[in-house]
């Protein structure tokens, strides 16, 4: 109630002080305001207003999605900025797994793959960066980087820079090693 009351006089108080001013110099007085306030707004807004946030991310995703075989489970690791996109967007059946050393994802993996073998069907892995998989062997068959452009994820103060990422993101058949 307090703002609103204050917005309403200051407007009164403008509007006396402008009524007792002649025309010209409320009409100058106005266009130095005006261009001030356009001035501070672009200088403020500069990085926001020339820019395309994430722009050619999207066709980059759009061409791995099509590399991802789309009828087969395929695990994946890596950062959900591009596995969530391949399963809501491409509906490429995509899952994410933990590939630590001791985490349970090894665990699926294996059981993942034993089962795939067993059916005389490939087990397709996207894989951002690397990780041990010894007693696996992985045949490459797609490499993509990808290239996310954003602005710097900061609130206060606001945003003063452009940030550039790149992920190198590979499709991989795996099989058990020794197995062709």
């Amino acid at each position: 109630m307090v703002i609103p009351g204050v917005v309403w006089c200051a407007a009164l108080a403008v509007q006396w002080a402008v009524e007792r001013v002649p025309p010209l110099p409320v009409r100058i007085g106005g266009a130095v305001v005006a261009a001030g306030l356009a001035i501070f707004i672009a200088r403020a807004d500069a990085l926001i207003v020339a820019f395309a946030e994430d722009a050619g991310y999207f066709a980059q995703l759009e061409r791995l999605a099509a590399r991802v075989p789309p009828d087969e489970v395929v695990l994946a690791r890596g950062f959900t900025e591009w596995i969530t996109p391949l399963y809501l967007t491409f509906d490429r059946r995509v899952v994410p797994l933990n590939l630590d050393p001791t985490g349970k994802g090894r665990i699926a993996l294996r059981a993942w793959i034993e089962r795939q073998t067993a059916q005389g069907k490939p087990t397709y892995l996207l894989l951002e960066g690397s990780t041990d998989l010894s007693g696996y062997t992985l045949r490459p068959l797609y490499e993509q980087t990808l290239t996310r452009v954003f602005t710097e994820p900061t609130i206060d103060p606001l945003p003063k820079k452009i940030v550039s990422k790149q992920r190198t993101v590979r499709l991989y058949e795996v099989r058990p090693a020794g197995e062709k």
